[in-house]
This record gives C-alpha cells, sequence and structure tokens, in this order.
C-alpha cells in the first residue's frame, strides 16, 4: 500500500509520511474526489477520516459502503484485499499500513494472524484504537526520536485491540517471566546501543511472542519493555550529570537523546527536577 500511495499521482497527495519501526507506514493525505481504487497489497490499511463528511462509495470483498464516513471514526482494508473506493469530496485521511511479517510475528500462537474481516464492512468505532493510532502519529510529529521499544510496544497495543474487536484476539498469557528470563531480557535491554532493540528480539529471548512478551514483561516489573528502558537511561543520565565532568548534551547524546531539551523533558518528568540541578549539585 506504500508503494500505491508512492506512484503517480496519488504521491502528490501525500504531505507527509513516516515509517513506524520496521514493520509500518503511516502518512498523511490531502487529496481531491476520486477514484482511489487499489489492487491487493500484502498488508493491513487503516485509515483515519481527518475532514468531516467525507461521501465515499466502497467495496472490498463482500464488504459495501455508500454514504457519509463519521467523524471520528476508522476503517480497515484486510491484508490481499482489492478496493473499488469512490470518493466524492475533497478529503484529508492518515494510513497506516501493518505489514503481514508483523502480523504473523505478533498472533504467532494462533498460527495466522487474526481474520478482521469484521472490522471490514464499513466505518467502526472504538476510542482506545484511535487513541493508539493517533499517538503513533503524534509521537513522531513533535519533535521527539522515539525508541524502536516505544514505537513496538504502540503498534502491539493497537493490534491487540483490533484483534479483540474482531474477536480473533490471543488469550493472555498467565503469570509473568521467570527470574532467569527477567535477568537475561533486562541485561540485553541495558547493553542495547541505540535504539535498535525492538520488541521482538526480547520476546524472542523469552521464547514468546511480542502480544505475550509484552503482558509478561509488565506482570513481572510492573512497566512496559520500553518503560524499563526509559527508566534505566535516565538513571544513568542522573548519575553522568551527579558526576560531574559532562554538559547535559554530552549526557543527553551519550543515554540515547537526540538533544538536551529532550532529555531535560524527560528527566524532569521523571525526577522532578532538571538536568542542570543535578549537575549543579542542587535540588529543584
Amino acid at each position: 500500500m506504500a508503494r500505491f500511495y508512492e506512484a503517480e499521482p496519488l504521491r502528490h497527495y501525500v504531505e507527509s509520511h513516516k515509517l513506524v519501526g520496521n514493520a509500518g507506514w503511516m502518512a498523511e493525505l490531502r487529496q481531491p474526489a476520486g477514484d482511489y481504487s487499489s489492487p491487493p497489497a500484502p498488508e493491513l490499511l487503516l485509515v483515519q477520516p481527518l475532514s468531516p463528511g467525507i461521501s465515499l462509495r466502497k467495496v472490498w470483498g463482500s464488504a459495501r459502503f455508500d454514504g457519509i464516513v463519521p467523524s471520528s471514526s476508522l476503517w480497515m482494508v484486510p491484508v490481499g484485499t482489492a478496493t473499488d473506493l469512490i470518493v466524492r469530496v475533497p478529503h484529508a485521511i492518515r494510513a497506516l499500513t501493518i505489514t503481514t511479517a508483523l502480523l504473523h510475528e505478533t498472533f504467532v500462537e494462533l498460527g495466522t494472524a487474526p481474520d478482521f474481516a469484521a472490522l471490514s464492512s464499513g466505518p467502526f468505532f472504538d476510542r482506545t484504537a484511535e487513541h493508539w493510532m493517533t499517538g503513533l502519529w503524534h509521537i513522531q510529529s513533535q519533535g521527539m526520536r522515539p525508541g524502536r521499544l516505544h514505537l513496538d510496544g504502540m503498534l502491539q497495543h493497537l493490534l491487540a485491540q483490533l484483534a479483540s474487536l474482531a474477536g480473533d484476539a490471543p488469550k493472555p498469557a498467565k503469570g509473568g517471566l521467570s527470574p532467569r528470563v527477567v535477568a537475561r531480557v533486562t541485561e540485553a535491554i541495558a547493553e542495547a546501543e541505540g535504539d535498535a532493540l525492538s520488541l521482538a528480539e526480547l520476546a524472542a529471548i523469552a521464547n514468546l511472542s511480542p502480544f505475550h512478551f509484552a503482558k509478561a514483561f509488565k506482570a513481572s516489573l510492573g512497566v512496559s519493555p520500553h518503560r524499563f528502558q526509559k527508566r534505566l537511561r535516565l538513571e544513568r543520565a542522573r548519575e553522568m550529570l551527579a558526576a560531574g565532568g559532562s554538559s547535559v548534551l554530552e549526557v543527553a547524546l551519550a543515554v540515547g537523546y537526540e538533544s538536551g531539551q529532550a532529555l531535560s523533558r524527560a528527566f524532569r518528568q521523571e525526577f522532578g527536577t532538571s538536568p542542570r540541578a543535578v549537575r549543579g549539585g542542587r535540588r529543584g
């Protein structure tokens, strides 16, 4: 689907786009009325209307809809589904594509990706799914550089919610991780360089799917893998600042933040004080 929007003339309608980890692609598009039919794609497509009163006719498989798409709704095109889509008015949308590789990786316990047919018949409403869809966009649109674990975690939340709405979600794993596995995965997080570490890589250490690993990790440690990683980095930053010898910017870059300002925001949220106050040996 990303290739569909990168082709003429649609690429001119893409106002901005972003990669979501290594398994997704997001774009905001402002398009005139027209025919937006597409061939089958090896990805799941989730669409969020950004303008009110979008009148359209859509047909994919047995799913048909002809009318005005309500605000705050979502609509979905399942993997491998050709679309017959006529949009009658100029419109703005946000689109998210998710690869089949991520779907199978996430829901490996099911043996296949969930059947999302129940969500493809027309627009559907769900505040939780809308929250994660919006969050995935905005976290990358406000000068932030979210880590891989952060993006992976948000995608997992969104996919879990969609699977639940479709009535095909895997049952949550009971209990947490063994002490031996906790030691191994926390060591991997502590030793990871930059933001390359993925949720799937951590899940593989525990021999679980990312879906079940994320839940088991939180059951064991009380926080998500991303939140645990963030805490470790901020603790390291506090130690470096207290030791002196490095500027706030140098510390920020050393622990994986893109700027001193980004570190300062996260540091104050975590500890209730600023990096400069710690570096100067003061409180507040």
